[in-house]
């Protein structure tokens, strides 16, 4: 099976005609595929949201899962000088 992924476009924008995509690609088929992978997430126990990026206050760090993100394994961000 031939996998796709369509970043930041709407499935109805895109031109199925193009003939890189897999034939017989449509809006419908793009919009199924994200409603089973956002069900899977759930099941995983994951925040089914999307993946959309969290906001944060201009001049800061980031949200303040960054650096959980990569506080894991001890690693942090370097400090402004």
């Amino acid at each position: 099976m031939t996998r796709v992924l369509f970043l930041g476009y709407d499935p109805g924008t895109v031109d199925y005609s193009d003939p890189a995509l897999p034939p017989g690609m449509t809006a419908e088929k793009v919009r199924v595929g994200i409603e089973v992978a956002m069900k899977e997430f759930a099941l995983r126990g994951w925040e089914a949201d999307g993946g959309r990026p969290r906001g944060y206050a201009a001049g800061t760090w980031g949200p303040p899962g960054a650096s959980a993100l990569i506080g894991h394994d001890g690693s942090a961000w370097r400090e402004e000088w």
